[in-house]
């Protein structure tokens, strides 16, 4: 996905759908080749969706319930980074359900 133009800053909205565009080649692939048959094609959208996640609760501070910290995983406690782990899981499965319903 290449923008129009380069973007100074998104909203959390646009980062959101940033998520579904790359959660949906896992979504395609389930879709068309059922759950059994997955390949490894959407890697590269995992890996950036999983950035996306972690810029959108690390350090963009757009999770309600996560301390307001913007710092690298080395200089915060386990227990936060535990719980930064935590929500960018949820995220990642609620885009991937969302996608489902959204294309099923």
């Amino acid at each position: 996905m290449i923008p129009d133009k380069e973007q100074l800053s998104q909203s959390r909205k646009e980062i959101l759908a940033s998520i579904d565009v790359a959660m949906g080649g896992r979504v395609a692939e389930e879709l068309l080749l059922g759950p059994e048959d997955y390949t490894t094609g959407w890697s590269s959208d995992l890996q950036k969706a999983t950035q996306l996640a972690y810029a959108f609760v690390r350090y963009y501070g757009f999770k309600d319930n996560v301390v307001l910290i913007a710092a690298e995983k080395n200089v915060t406690s386990e227990d936060y980074n535990y719980l930064v782990d935590q929500e960018v899981q949820k995220i990642l499965q609620v885009r991937n359900i969302r996608g489902k319903k959204f294309i099923g």
